[in-house]
């Protein structure tokens, strides 16, 4: 990842911002909690129709997973892809070169978001990533205006789309019930080749959510790509405390609308409240990753972040084997809190795997076959 802000090297090539590896380390960290907790530790839907189970510490834990990192985190993760991708952008362009590249980028994403959704998990972002991304590629030839009244267009769309047409529909309760029934047997005893038949099917069966999410991960990257162009690069390399009051008054915001009453706080909390608290989440940690006595407890993202895509997707590897029926079969069978542990211990053991791997290597792996799939060639 490039800045255009950034120092510039002997060799040309200009370094790249810490604070971005260790914001989008720290994203995933959120990321992976959430998913563990949602769709591994038991079947998705499940908290739609049990939200109450679990003792006390687990109601408060899931309060706060639900609450303030779910959708934030995922939201900021997503930012930071539109922020990187807008850099990119706007390097080829400076170079005189065409979005061939970016748009190889994301047929190569889809690739791996593929098989990644139909092998290990079908909770999988790549492929809505890829597919927004082929979409936003082109209106990063917008200038900043046009960027913002896209960003506004696609919030929109996701808002009223369901008054309009609805693409995808639950099922009735006792049929959902019956599903999540259904797939704790599958996804917590099954063999793989059950595992697989039953992913598939409820890919069939509910593909459409994703496709009804769309628009809202096509204008979180366009936040992201907004962020560049307004020159914010700069305040994850020098902010001051005026960034810190910001993400305060960004973050306070954002759970206000996120915690109005009814239809109009679930609706906050799916778009503009949860856009809020992650452009805070974001302020707050530039603002703290510069301040000398705090930044060691946070550099140990920076390494995850580096390699987040390898991450990704061997959380998803990781917590397969633990979860489902073809290795320990944990789905269903442990709480919350102890579920958040065994996240942070996965956590900070892949925190310690990609400091050693990128001491030997200049790429993740999966990073670095993501961009040989690019570019046609092997990267150094």
């Amino acid at each position: 990842m490039t800045d255009r802000t950034a120092p510039v090297s002997a060799s040309g090539t200009r370094t790249r911002i810490e604070t971005l590896d260790m914001l989008r380390g720290a994203a995933l960290f959120g990321v992976l909690l959430a998913n563990l907790e949602m769709m591994f530790r038991v079947p998705a839907f499940e908290h739609w129709i049990r939200p109450g189970a679990g003792s006390g510490l687990d109601q408060a834990i899931r309060m706060v997973l639900f609450g303030a990192i779910h959708i934030k985190t995922l939201m900021l993760f997503t930012m930071l892809l539109g922020f990187g991708l807008a850099m990119q952008f706007d390097s080829l362009a400076a170079r005189g070169r065409g979005t061939g590249m970016l748009y190889r980028r994301m047929l190569a994403l889809l690739v791996f978001g593929l098989v990644h959704l139909f092998l290990l998990w079908n909770g999988d972002i790549l492929t809505e990533y890829a597919l927004a991304g082929l979409l936003f590629v082109p209106m990063l030839h917008l200038r900043l205006r046009g960027l913002i009244v896209a960003l506004c267009a696609c919030l929109a769309l996701y808002i009223l789309l369901p008054m309009v047409f609805r693409p995808f529909r639950l099922p009735p309760l006792d049929a959902l019930s019956a599903h999540v029934d259904a797939a704790a047997a599958a996804y917590g005893r099954g063999d793989y080749l059950t595992v697989l038949s039953f992913r598939i099917d409820e890919i069939l069966r509910f593909g459409p959510l994703h496709l009804y999410q769309l628009p809202r991960t096509l204008a979180t990257l366009l936040l992201g790509a907004v962020l560049w162009r307004l020159g914010a690069a700069r305040l994850f390399t020098h902010p001051d405390r005026r960034v810190a009051l910001a993400g305060l008054l960004l973050t306070a915001a954002g759970f206000a609308l996120c915690l109005l009453p009814g239809k109009i706080g679930a609706l906050a909390n799916a778009t503009l409240g949860s856009m809020l608290v992650a452009l805070g989440y974001a302020a707050l940690f530039a603002w703290l990753a510069r301040q000398h006595h705090v930044r060691p407890f946070l550099g140990w993202s920076s390494a995850v972040g580096r390699m987040a895509f390898t991450n990704y997707l061997l959380y998803s590897l990781v917590l397969g084997f633990l979860f489902y029926g073809y290795g320990l079969g944990l789905m269903g069978r442990i709480s919350t809190s102890t579920g958040i542990l065994i996240g942070s211990g996965i956590y900070a053991l892949f925190a310690v795997a990609s400091l050693l791997w990128l001491r030997r290597h200049a790429f993740g792996p999966f990073e670095w076959l993501w961009r040989s799939m690019t570019h046609g060639f092997r990267p150094g």
